[in-house]
C-alpha cells in the first residue's frame, strides 16, 4: 500500500487566469505551490495548456494566445526569488515517498506479533510470539553486553536482534529442536529481500546486511547476538519445567550441539547455560548422556558455516 499518492509528473500546468495575474510584479511561486498542493485545481486545468514539466532552469511555461486561437507556449524569465522551486518540490516529493515506504515497512512487520514460537513465556501460560522474542533478546543485549567475550557495539547487536526474525513473517518459525527444512536458508533470504525491500534503499540495504551478518555468525557483534538468541529460550525452558525440551525429547548431546556456540559470544553466559543443562538433566527434562564436548565442537563448526 502507499499512504500518500505520488504527485504527478508534469506539474507545470498553470491556468490562464493564474498566469494573467503573474504580471511580473507578483511572484509566481505562491500560484505554483497552490497548483501543486490542491488536486482539485490540477483536475480542472484545461487541456489547452502546457503539460510540459517545469524545467530545472530559470523559465516557466506559460500559454499565450496565438493566431487561430491555438495556444503557443513561451518561456518567460523567472525572478531569482523563484529559482529552486522545482528542486524544492522534488525534494518534497522524495521526502513523502521515503516516509510512505518507511511506514509501509513498519505496518508490515506488525505481522510478527502473529508468529507463534515453541517456547512458552516465563509464567507458562502461553507460547511467546516472535515479536516478543525479538524485543526480549534486544533487551538482553542492553543488559548483558558487559559479559561478551570482547567489547561489542551494543547498538549494532541490538539492531541485529530486533530484525533477526522478521523473515518469519513469510516463512514462519522453525523450532530449534524440530525438523529443519533443507530450503530454510533460501526461503529466509528471499523473505529478507522482500521485507527489507519495502524500505528506502539505504535503510533496506543496511538492514539486510545486518540480517546476513547475524545469520553468518561472523564478527564479535554477530557472535554475541547469536549467543543471546540461544540463551533466552533456554532460560524460558528452565522457568517452565523444561518447556520444549520434553516435548521434543531433547538429549544432552543435542542441546549442547544446538546451543554450544553461546560460548563463542560469551564464556560467562555459556557457563550459566551449562548449569541450566545440568539442572534440566537432574529434573528429568533432558535426557543425560556423554559426548557433551563433541556436541560443543559441532556447534562451533555449525556457527562458522
Amino acid at each position: 500500500m502507499r499512504f500518500y499518492a505520488p504527485l504527478r509528473r508534469g506539474f507545470g500546468l498553470i491556468s490562464s487566469r493564474a498566469a494573467a495575474k503573474t504580471d511580473g510584479a507578483r511572484p509566481t511561486e505562491p500560484i505554483l505551490r497552490w497548483c501543486l498542493a490542491d488536486p482539485s485545481v490540477r483536475g480542472r486545468l484545461s487541456s489547452g495548456f502546457s503539460t510540459t514539466a517545469l524545467a530545472p532552469d530559470d523559465a516557466l511555461p506559460v500559454p499565450l494566445p496565438a493566431a487561430g486561437g491555438i495556444a503557443r507556449h513561451h518561456r518567460i524569465a523567472r525572478p531569482r526569488s523563484e529559482r529552486g522551486v522545482t528542486d524544492e518540490a522534488a525534494r518534497s516529493m522524495a521526502s513523502r515517498d521515503r516516509l510512505a515506504r518507511q511506514l509501509e515497512f513498519l505496518v508490515a512487520v506488525d505481522a510478527l506479533r502473529g508468529i507463534a514460537r515453541a517456547s512458552r513465556i516465563g509464567d507458562g501460560t502461553r507460547r511467546e510470539n516472535s515479536a516478543e522474542h525479538s524485543w526480549h533478546v534486544a533487551l538482553f543485549a542492553r543488559v548483558l553486553a558487559e559479559h561478551a567475550n570482547a567489547p561489542v557495539d551494543v547498538e549494532r547487536v541490538t539492531a541485529m536482534l530486533l530484525i533477526h526474525d522478521i523473515v518469519e513473517i513469510d516463512v514462519g518459525d522453525v523450532p530449534l529442536h524440530g525438523p529443519q527444512p533443507p530450503d530454510r536458508h533460501a526461503r529466509e533470504s528471499a523473505a529478507a529481500a522482500r521485507l527489507f525491500g519495502l524500505l528506502p534503499v539505504d535503510q533496506g540495504e543496511r538492514f539486510e546486511m545486518l540480517w546476513h551478518e547475524f545469520e553468518s555468525g561472523n564478527g564479535l557483534e554477530a557472535r554475541f547476538a547469536r549467543a543471546l538468541d540461544r540463551l533466552q529460550p533456554m532460560l524460558l525452558n528452565t522457568l517452565t519445567d523444561g518447556g520444549t525440551w520434553p516435548e521434543f525429547g531433547v538429549t544432552r548431546e543435542q542441546l549442547v550441539a544446538r546451543t554450544g556456540h553461546v560460548a563463542l559470544g560469551s564464556e560467562v553466559l555459556w557457563a550459566h547455560c551449562e548449569a541450566m543443562i545440568d539442572e534440566a538433566i537432574g529434573r528429568g527434562w533432558v535426557r543425560g548422556g556423554e559426548g557433551a564436548d563433541d556436541g560443543r565442537e559441532d556447534a562451533e563448526r555449525d556457527d562458522r558455516r
